[in-house]
């Protein structure tokens, strides 16, 4: 019994640097995707406020053709 946990120990510990790597670029993808969808939320932010800031440049310009 010793030597069979042994063995799985050893077998686990050879695979144990394999599994750091692949959950390591894990992380890391999971990080850029989180920068990108960052990056894609204030993009859409500035959109937004882009739109903002035109209607009401527009509603102003409404506003002074009206009283005119």
């Amino acid at each position: 019994m010793a030597a069979f946990l042994l063995q799985l120990a050893g077998s686990l510990l050879r695979w144990l640097p394999l599994l750091a790597v692949w959950l390591g670029g894990w992380r890391s993808a999971q990080a850029k995707a989180d920068a990108k969808g960052l990056e894609h939320a204030q993009k859409a932010r500035r959109i937004d406020e882009e739109v903002a800031r035109l209607d009401d440049a527009a509603l102003r310009g409404e506003l002074l053709k009206s009283s005119e």
